[in-house]
């Protein structure tokens, strides 16, 4: 079993391996000289323009010149950003869950049905969580970290993101069944060049993981220098027990391409009657139907979401994302399988790409198989899928339910 475990992640960097060779060749000066003179020996071919053969090359006009430029510059352009796209998340962020799990191997790594991944529980069984929220108090980038800022930020290139205020946790305890977090003021654009950036090589084999978190345990959240974000993520439950996720397309800055569960970074921007913890619950829970299944912006809608349908599931730490720390919900909705499908598939594919979302998979609790090496085999689908990690804690946390 574990050679065939081993011979999957040997495709999966032969794969990756393939796109960073790719890479290199399309940066290459040699290209576009090879591009334009496939293009001009191809006219010549067929003669496609009157008068221009191989004998009178050398008389192209000015025009013809800089039209082939411009076609040569836009096709080394388009591959250039088809490959980022399906590399960048990796090159930010190492996914081999092995390597994780070795270098904290002093934390207490969660288990779960024979499978080891790299987070920390911290809890699984809470009732209630007490948020105590400081304005006055802002972090701060590491001075490291501003002064590779560009790089880092660079990283992200082929994203779509926008920066917006949000709240760090300063201070986490677990006392029986209660959450108490302490939390000050950051800013999106400060995960970006920390929790979401942690294995992108700044400068000859420096990280922010091996500057910052290089193990074997996490940093406290009081000692760490990370932006350390509170993150919210809402497994969607119908009616009729069908669960969904959401794949992601190549803008988002993580889960390119993935099924991921509804997810959400604590921001200030509530309704002005919700103060308390539930009331930002159900603010975030509703804001992530809208974004992800076209749920309708109505007040009476909005009051739906009761306390009751939403279940706790845990409390993590990602430590491929730097220890970032992750609240984890399943939330009922009062509508069938076919309704929440209805409401995707009505959305139009413009508003779709604006989102991040690009295909939606329902399921029961017994209509999907978690494999080794964060892939999970939907009965509906021929393949296995790619999941985020947190995503497999949320299905794993279903199955041992």
């Amino acid at each position: 079993m574990k050679k065939k475990v081993n011979n999957k992640k040997k495709r999966k960097m032969d794969v990756f391996n393939k796109y960073l060779l790719v890479k290199k060749i399309v940066g290459s000066k040699a290209l576009p000289v090879a591009i334009g003179a496939s293009i001009v020996f191809i006219i010549c071919l067929f003669g496609w323009i009157p008068g221009l053969t191989f004998l009178n090359l050398f008389e192209i006009d000015v025009v013809l010149s800089v039209g082939l430029v411009t076609v040569i510059t836009w096709i080394i352009a388009f591959i250039e950003k088809f490959i980022n796209r399906r590399i960048e998340e990796r090159i930010k962020l190492n996914g081999n869950y092995d390597d994780h799990i070795k270098k904290y191997n002093k934390e207490n790594i969660f288990e779960s049905n024979g499978k080891k991944y790299p987070l920390v529980e911290l809890s699984d069984n809470v009732k209630k969580v007490n948020a105590f929220i400081s304005n006055d108090i802002t972090y701060n980038l590491d001075p490291v970290i501003v002064h590779y800022m560009s790089e880092l930020m660079n990283a992200h290139k082929t994203s779509k993101f926008k920066n917006k205020v949000i709240y760090r946790v300063d201070h986490l305890s677990v006392d029986n069944e209660c959450v108490n977090v302490n939390l000050s003021l950051s800013d999106m654009y400060k995960t970006l060049l920390t929790n979401r950036v942690m294995d992108f090589e700044i400068h000859d084999h420096i990280t922010v993981r091996e500057v910052f978190e290089p193990g074997p345990k996490l940093n406290t959240f009081e000692n760490s220098k990370l932006c350390n974000g509170l993150g919210f993520n809402f497994i969607i439950k119908t009616m009729d027990n069908y669960y969904a996720l959401v794949k992601k397309t190549g803008k988002n800055p993580t889960s390119k391409f993935k099924f991921n569960t509804c997810s959400s970074t604590l921001t200030t921007h509530f309704n002005d009657d919700d103060h308390d913890y539930l009331g930002v619950l159900k603010q975030l829970s509703y804001n992530a139907l809208i974004t992800n299944f076209n749920y309708p912006k109505d007040k009476e809608k909005y009051k739906e979401i009761l306390e009751e349908d939403i279940r706790y599931l845990g409390l993590i730490r990602n430590l491929i994302e730097g220890g970032k720390p992750e609240l984890c919900y399943e939330l009922s909705l009062h509508i069938n399988k076919d309704e929440l499908l209805d409401l995707f598939n009505h959305m139009s594919n413009k508003v779709n790409k604006d989102r991040g979302n690009k295909e939606i998979i329902v399921f029961k609790k017994d209509e999907y198989e978690i494999k080794e090496y964060n892939k999970v085999k939907f009965k509906s689908k021929e393949k296995e899928e790619g999941l985020p990690l947190v995503s497999i804690y949320i299905l794993e946390k279903l199955k041992n339910d």
